[in-house]
């Protein structure tokens, strides 16, 4: 019980020092971690694409799947790093994203719909970020297509 109770503390903590853009001691305290769950993992991971450090968002997901325990990455730990590799601008990753999605069998949230369409938007990929946003449940207000490059004239 101790062990859960301080990762709740130090989760929550990782949380309020992400909000403060702290990464520094957002670092510290998951490398004191004892036991690293999915949670710890994917605030850390939210901090670093959420303070502009998505190399190190994308080193820790990939430390997340080789760590040899059976932590699986969910719906928020693949918006991270959704949007890690928007700022990076890596396209080819939105295929492996949703095939990945797709063989886990992952149910696909408007938060990680939207983090996608901004990777495609940003990649040029304007068309797939389209019909992506055409799939949304719900139009979300704060998704501008400023913000996603669909201001575009499009045929059709």
């Amino acid at each position: 019980m101790m062990h859960q109770r301080n990762n709740i503390i130090c989760i929550t903590m990782i949380a309020g020092y992400t909000i403060c853009g702290d990464v520094k001691s957002t670092c510290e305290l998951f490398d004191k971690m004892l036991e690293r769950n999915h949670l710890a993992f994917n605030v850390m991971m939210s901090c670093y694409a959420q303070n502009s450090q998505p190399k190190e968002a994308l080193k820790l997901f990939d430390e997340m799947l080789k760590s040899g325990t059976d932590i699986q990455p969910d719906e928020i730990t693949l918006t991270s790093v959704i949007s890690a590799y928007s700022q990076l601008g890596e396209l080819r990753f939105g295929s492996w994203i949703e095939s990945y999605i797709n063989k886990h069998g992952i149910q696909m949230d408007d938060h990680m719909v939207t983090a996608l369409i901004y990777l495609y938007s940003k990649s040029g990929n304007v068309d797939k970020a389209f019909n992506l946003f055409n799939d949304l449940s719900k139009k979300i207000c704060f998704l501008r297509c400023n913000d996603c490059g669909m201001c575009h004239q499009r045929e059709g």
